[in-house]
């Protein structure tokens, strides 16, 4: 390592750059002459094993080839790299953040090949109408996809280091396998179709949102799934994964109510929708609290969606009312011989699909459990004397299919 701490005019001292880094510690001009007595002359060219450092802004007035070596500067004069020819090697911008649009750097179309390396230490953003597309390596500090970003994966798999945030109106295709090691948030879509591997947290929606995938998705060991609830209404209200292919399901998730949103019993938030079906579950729930209330959530798959559901602690409080009785019994026969979504919380305490005797015996087996509602005035609610008759009958069918 060689550093030039007050850079001199050309000629620059005499020695011989092969290998190594080579490092101005303040800012450089590199004009032809100066890349001619560092590079040699010809077409001065950064190979293999060659690091040249502009510690602050590096003025590009010369041509110089990046052939295999690297370049890191803390940032470019006027955002001029017209003279910077980048066939392979890596690229780093150490104080700067990078824009992918006009005026930025590279201009508005950047692509990253695959015998490339951009190492961004800050900020990365794309602009509205840009595109960046990412076939070798890439990394930043955080980056917002405000346009288009494409990611490909020519095989092996590819990492994205770094946050990303891709917000609603914005485009992010994926092809291959792609992980993404830090945080992803956005109301985005996915588009292309390659696998989407989350292993650094990954928040769906603008507050809410639905994010739509084209490809397939695994949320990881490492991975937190963070949800918001403020109603009842998917994408409008509540957080919602819509997946063209097949999900894999493991880590944290993590919900919020928002908006001041306070769920009752029988809610259901199909948070979660995979056409090609899920597999796996979360390690990690954490919830909010709704004991108070005499409620509890159920983490409950039925088909190709997974639900989050509100139901009473009390087992055969169907209403959520706290209390066992007449009005529970009516939802059970209401919906008597049914087939319903399994662990309906309105109809099917059993959890098997269908109403019928084990749902039956799971009011009966808890009937006047609990606190009995009170009228306005203070006072229980009476059951109904045909509540009664009706629950005589069920006792005696209770004991004939038990």
């Amino acid at each position: 390592t060689f550093d030039l701490e007050d850079p001199p005019e050309a000629p620059q001292p005499d020695f011989t750059f092969t290998s190594g880094t080579f490092r101005y510690t303040a800012g450089a001009t590199l004009n032809s002459e100066t890349l001619d007595d560092l590079l040699g002359p010809g077409v001065p060219t950064l190979s293999a094993n060659k690091h040249l450092v502009v510690t602050d802004q590096a003025v590009l007035s010369a041509p110089v080839r990046l052939n295999g070596g690297t370049l890191s500067v803390g940032s470019v004069f006027n955002n001029d790299t017209s003279m910077l020819d980048f066939d392979a090697g890596t690229f780093n911008l150490t104080t700067d953040n990078l824009t992918v649009g006009a005026g930025g750097i590279f201009g508005d179309v950047m692509t990253v090949q695959l015998n490339q390396t951009v190492n961004i230490t800050n900020l990365a953003t794309v602009d509205a109408l840009a595109e960046l597309t990412i076939i070798g390596d890439f990394s930043s500090g955080g980056l917002t996809n405000n346009g288009d970003l494409v990611i490909i994966d020519t095989g092996g798999g590819k990492t994205i280091n770094g946050t990303v945030s891709n917000p609603t109106g914005s485009d992010l295709t994926v092809v291959g396998d792609i992980t993404f090691n830090d945080a992803v948030n956005g109301g985005g879509g996915f588009f292309g179709p390659g696998t989407s591997t989350f292993a650094g947290g990954f928040s769906p929606g603008d507050s809410p949102a639905t994010v739509a995938f084209e490809g397939d998705v695994v949320l990881a060991d490492t991975n937190t799934l963070t949800i918001e609830i403020g109603g009842l209404t998917p994408g409008d209200d509540f957080d919602r994964l819509e997946i063209d292919g097949t999900a894999m399901i493991d880590g944290t998730l993590d919900v919020s109510l928002i908006n001041g949103f306070v769920p009752n019993a029988g809610n259901s938030f199909g948070f979660l929708f995979a056409n090609g079906g899920f597999g796996g579950t979360f390690d990690t729930l954490n919830l909010p609290d709704i004991s108070g209330q005499g409620l509890q959530w159920t983490l409950n798959p039925g088909g190709s969606t997974l639900f989050l559901e509100v139901d009473s602690l009390l087992q055969g409080d169907l209403d959520g009312d706290g209390f066992v009785g007449i009005n529970d019994l009516n939802i059970v026969l209401g919906n008597w011989n049914q087939n319903v979504p399994p662990a309906n919380p309105l109809a099917d305490p059993s959890g098997d699909g269908f109403v019928g005797i084990d749902d039956l015996n799971a009011v009966l087996g808890n009937w006047n459990a609990g606190t009995p509602p009170t009228a306005q005035g203070g006072s229980s609610v009476p059951e109904p004397a045909s509540g009664l008759v009706m629950l005589g009958l069920m006792i005696t069918l209770r004991k004939r299919f038990t």
